[in-house]
């Protein structure tokens, strides 16, 4: 269980960095030093990368980012669900465009089933999810992963 937990809290944190890296340029509420951008350009069949450089404390956008989680079971590997989960606040540290440190807070209440590896019984899981025998979201409403490195 504590496995699928830490999952869960990666792709969390990793969708959120992606959304951020995403953002306009209006959307940034300090400016961005050091921040060159190559665009991603076909040039004959071939895809150039994307470089951001970012350095500075930058906020998580929890109005404009869902995060996506996915789980799969041990015993068949087939079935996968799938759904979204809301931050309620966070920040990441960027030092020469590398990702240093970071914090951020889930709002466990926001858990949402969206597709279950048998088609159906998405409030069945989302109720199981938030259940004591599960992430028990009444006695804990909030989980926050500090990253330090």
């Amino acid at each position: 269980m504590k496995y699928l937990v830490s999952i869960i809290i990666l792709a969390v944190i990793g969708f959120g960095l992606y959304t951020y890296s995403q953002k306009n340029k209006s959307e940034v509420s300090e400016p961005v030093e050091n921040t060159s951008v190559q665009e991603m350009v076909k040039d004959e069949g071939k895809m150039m990368e994307s470089k951001i450089n970012l350095s500075g404390s930058k906020s998580i956008n929890t109005q404009a980012s869902t995060f996506n989680w996915t789980a799969q079971k041990q015993v068949i590997k087939t079935w996968i669900d799938t759904g979204t989960i809301q931050a309620s606040s966070g920040n990441v540290v960027f030092e020469n465009g590398q990702l240093k440190s970071g914090e951020v807070t889930i709002d466990m209440k926001s858990i949402v089933t969206k597709n279950t590896g048998g088609g159906g019984g998405q409030d069945k899981l989302t109720g199981h999810l938030k259940s004591p025998d599960f992430f028990d979201v009444e006695n804990n409403p909030k989980l926050t992963f500090k990253a330090s490195s």
